[in-house]
């Protein structure tokens, strides 16, 4: 025991040092506890107890539970906070309340007895912000109103009071209090008014300028063997080094064309059309007639649910993430139809439908289940070669409706096949338009009131893909159910379900929160009484396009020095982010009537895509286009040569470039000031086995593809 201690301390203290002395104190307990959680993953199966440290996967695993780790932790320090004002004002000594007894606002927390005066026996009033039940002493009370910009009073209501209880934080601007016996109240005496509060009632909302530039888990079926590694494992892997931390240099976004890129549009065209040409690249099950992708033929038809599309450069079939990647792609292919015409819109539609159809036949109705996922990554990362070739096991991990609660999943996957009934109703299928409306719905009925993550269940094989919330899958799904049935009672679903506080900037597989915000309001924009607009309108205003736009560290998000914008904390497919961001932003430049705020977002869609597709300097981040484009990705199909050669582990490890060229996939991107605090844009490496900033993936692409598209009609 002593001894797998000792291991667990060493290889802790060596994760630790490879990454920068400027890693946070927070960074670097987060990235323990994801050591830990992949010890625990890798320990189940096949793999000895202490073993898992030298399992192939262990630095992988150890990487994607810490992009979650730190997601979910910039989401909490994000809370309650908004936007710093551009110019601070001083409070007046009438402004203040009772400056000498003040709360002082915490980086972090209040030791309340030293730092903040309490006040027994009297009560705030005010607008509420939010309440916290579980708090029940003055000290925590006061600490979390200190830690909210918009929290200015607090009262906390004892046990004895026989009412609802708790800590009730309390918005800035209200004076008035009255004596209760038994509460405890306080106040924050620096504490400001939102910088742009929302109005009551109907009144008009008027936006800010933006910046000029459950139930017991259903048993997964076993892994085949759990002594010897079986002899399908193919133990190839290099782990890549850990990341590294940050500062934050400017470069200002303008209209004109980027260097090292031909003027015009039409290379927004060209990119576009290959991007279509990736999904195709993706394709799992039968081949089709109309294949395109000499080295792809027929593979998996045996899964569960046979067709769909790879994850990213592995073998995986993941209805989570895919979902999120189809709202993307199916909002980009509604609202910009123009850029989808002659051969971009077959090829378009051929491949969209074969993700699509997969998703809907996921869903056995009668049976009341839908399949979350194909294929175990502890299985699948240790194969390296062409799927066609794939004799692995694949596992179907199946969630059960009444007993397992998965509304993130089940909400997802109805938003995808919702907005796929638009698509394909408007092209005249009726009959699977309807088809794919009426799934959606049974999976809406699943989640609705039945909150739950799908990574609660099969938790070793859900883990590098862990949820984070519920209610924006859900949001999202009637906002689409909305779209295809006109149906106003939709909206207000949408309304119920939305969270201004809870609802990050971090546009991605994980979150459909920004993209339902966009959805609403470009409806709004266009006439439509959307309940709850004022809000939707706040959000975008004041947290989601304030923090992309400027990129001045708000919501974490910062930039590059030569242009990409980006999350501060994060090291994976930054340019995800950042294009998918663009992709939001050109929809609400669509259907603006402010043409200030028109240009200024379509100037800063632009200038993130000009940056994946090689206006950066340095290269193209899209296979296939422009200068110094990637050669060699993470991607096992794109990496074996022609047939009849064999591919494994040879392959893998050869220094050469892939012999095929996985056309319009867009790699991860430079992982940022976390790799490299001095050169964040040099933060790349084309190296087969960089899984970090050099692998592809369904999600990357979604939001480009979409971008592109907008791209190409707006400008």
């Amino acid at each position: 025991m002593m001894r797998a201690l000792f291991k667990l301390s060493s290889l802790i203290l060596l994760l630790a040092i490879s990454v920068t002395a400027q890693e946070t104190n927070e960074q670097k307990k987060l990235r323990e506890i994801a050591v830990k959680e992949a010890m625990r993953t890798l320990s189940s199966g096949r793999v000895v107890a202490m073993n898992a440290t030298e399992h192939p996967m262990f630095e992988y695993v150890v990487s994607k539970i810490e992009f979650i780790l730190n997601k979910e932790a910039a989401i909490e320090e994000w809370k309650g906070i908004d936007p710093p004002e551009e110019e601070e004002e001083r409070f007046s000594s009438r402004r203040r309340l009772q400056a000498d007894d003040s709360c002082r606002k915490p980086a972090r927390a209040l030791k309340s007895r030293k730092t903040c005066r309490q006040f027994k026996n009297k009560a705030y009033l005010g607008k509420l912000i939010k309440v916290v039940k579980s708090i029940s002493s003055p000290d925590k009370c006061c600490a979390a109103c200190g830690r909210r910009r918009d929290c200015a009073a607090w009262t906390l209501k004892p046990k004895s009071t026989g009412k609802i209880r708790g800590c009730y934080l309390r918005r800035a601007g209200y004076k008035r209090s009255i004596t209760k016996k038994g509460y405890w109240s306080g106040y924050i005496g620096d504490a400001r008014q939102p910088s742009s509060p929302p109005p009551s009632g109907n009144d008009a909302y008027e936006a800010p300028p933006l910046p000029s530039t459950g139930n017991d888990a259903y048993e997964a079926p076993p892994l085949p063997s759990t002594g010897d590694v079986p002899s399908w494992i193919d133990d190839f892997w290099t782990a890549s080094p850990p990341p590294p931390p940050p500062p934050n240099d400017i470069y200002e976004f303008g209209p004109t064309d980027s260097p090292n890129l031909p003027s015009g549009t039409q290379k927004y065209k060209e990119i576009l059309d290959l991007t279509w040409m990736f999904y195709e690249a993706q394709r799992s099950g039968q081949e089709p007639s109309w294949n395109r992708i000499d080295w792809r033929g027929t593979s998996h038809t045996t899964d569960k649910v046979p067709g769909g599309w790879h994850d990213a450069g592995d073998t995986l079939k993941l209805s989570f993430p895919l979902a999120s990647s189809l709202v993307f792609i199916g909002q980009g292919l509604i609202e910009f139809p123009k850029s989808y015409s002659g051969s971009t819109k077959t090829h378009a539609l051929r491949n969209y439908r074969i993700a699509v159809q997969y998703l809907y036949d996921c869903l056995d109705k009668n049976a009341g289940t839908f399949v979350g996922q194909i294929g175990d990554p502890k299985i699948d990362h240790n194969y390296w070669g062409r799927p066609e070739e794939q004799r692995i096991p694949r596992p179907a991990y199946i969630y059960k409706k009444d007993s397992m609660p998965a509304a993130d999943l089940y909400g997802a996957a109805s938003a995808a096949l919702a907005a796929a009934s638009i698509v394909f109703k408007k092209e005249g299928e009726t009959r699977f338009a309807s088809d794919l409306l009426d799934a959606s719905k049974t999976l809406y009925s699943w989640g609705d009131g039945r909150p739950g993550r799908y990574s609660n269940y099969y938790k070793d094989q859900t883990k590098i893909y862990r949820s984070g919330d519920s209610d924006d899958s859900m949001a999202a799904a009637a906002g689409w159910l909305f779209r295809a049935t006109e149906d106003y009672d939709w909206l207000r679903k949408a309304e119920s379900y939305w969270d201004y506080s809870a609802a990050d900037v971090y546009p991605c597989w994980d979150s459909l929160w920004a993209p339902h915000a966009v959805h609403m309001v470009s409806l709004a924009d266009k006439g439509i009484g959307i309940p709850g607009i004022t809000e939707y309108r706040r959000y975008l205003d004041n947290k989601f396009y304030r923090a992309w736009l400027k990129a001045d560290g708000y919501q974490s998000i910062i930039k590059t020095p030569k242009g990409m914008h980006y999350p501060k904390w994060n090291v994976w497919a930054n340019l995800q982010f950042s294009t998918t961001s663009a992709s939001l932003a050109l929809i609400t430049a669509k259907y603006t009537k402010d043409t200030a705020k028109r240009s200024s977002l379509i100037n800063f869609a632009r200038s993130q895509v000009d940056y994946a597709i090689g206006g950066n300097g340095i290269r193209s981040y899209v296979i296939g286009y422009g200068y110094n484009y990637p050669k060699s990705p993470h991607h096992a199909p794109a990496s074996c040569p022609d047939l009849p050669a064999p591919c494994g582990k040879a392959a893998f490890r050869s220094p050469d470039p892939n012999p095929q060229i996985l056309y319009g996939a867009m790699v991860a991107g430079p992982g940022g000031v976390r790799k490299d605090p001095n050169n964040p844009d040099e933060t790349y490496w084309d190296k087969r086995d960089d899984y970090v900033t050099n692998e592809v993936a369904v999600d990357y692409n979604a939001g480009l593809s979409a971008a592109l598209a907008g791209l190409r009609e707006l400008l």
